[in-house]
């Protein structure tokens, strides 16, 4: 299935809105001081999976480019040689 552009935009818009919404429900909310333990405790736990994810895939999309990018100038370089020939 092939995501269009406005479908994009309307995901991120949606999610923009979800986070909207739960730092207003921080600020209505009588007892802010839960909420804010709360909504803290949260995205600090959402930011300790995301750099999880980054430092475990990492490693491994650099070596893959690395590859890529090796293999890209091996077959210009073979190509420069086989042309002079």
């Amino acid at each position: 299935m092939k995501i269009t552009k406005k479908v994009k935009k309307l995901i991120v818009m949606c999610l923009v809105m979800s986070v909207v919404a739960s730092v207003g429900f921080v600020v209505a909310s009588a007892d802010n001081s839960a909420a804010i333990t709360a909504m803290n405790t949260a995205f600090t736990g959402i930011a300790a999976d995301i750099t999880g994810v980054i430092v475990s895939v990492l490693p491994i999309a650099l070596g893959v480019l690395g590859l890529i990018i090796a293999i890209r100038f091996g077959i210009r370089w073979f190509r420069s040689l086989v042309g002079r020939a």
